[in-house]
């Protein structure tokens, strides 16, 4: 699920494990997800898969607690990147992407989706969702699709 939430929102590690269910919000008749991220900033990235938020929502916890926690992290109990990393390595070889393949081409990979499926429409839309302070950073970085991962889509939300 966390692997799904950080495609689905455009999410950097570090943001994804750091959810907690209280970041879990409708704004404005959206289901979105409150995210703290580069710098502290505070944005609120819609959910645009229903049968994730459905999901979520099944699941859903005490506002405070974590969303991925880990048995084995200290005090907190939040994963740390490499225990997230892990998560990735054991979905992509059960999905049997290549092991050039990295988490964070998840991330790259919304971006790309989002132009070429018009989930939104224009790249300041897009932009904003992926969190990005300039437009030109989604046009020119972010909006290519990795061939090492194919289309992640349909193999990792399996």
């Amino acid at each position: 699920m966390m692997l799904r939430l950080i495609y689905v929102c455009g999410l950097r590690v570090p943001e994804a494990v750091a959810v907690v269910w209280g970041d879990l919000v409708t704004v404005d008749g959206l289901n979105c997800l409150k995210v703290t991220g580069k710098g502290g900033k505070t944005a609120h990235v819609e959910v645009m898969d229903d049968d994730l938020w459905s999901e979520l929502m099944r699941l859903r916890g005490n506002a405070s607690e974590l969303l991925f926690r880990s048995q084995w992290a200290g005090r907190k109990g939040m994963l740390d990147r490499l225990a997230a990393r892990m998560i990735f390595i054991r979905a992509a070889k059960k999905h049997d992407l290549p092991a050039s393949a990295s988490i964070h081409d998840l991330r790259h990979m919304t971006a790309s989706h989002l132009f070429v499926g018009a989930a939104l429409d224009d790249a300041v839309k897009i932009s904003k969702h992926m969190r990005h302070c300039r437009v030109s950073t989604t046009t020119d970085f972010y909006c290519h699709a990795p061939q090492s991962l194919g289309s992640i889509k349909h193999r990792l939300a399996a």
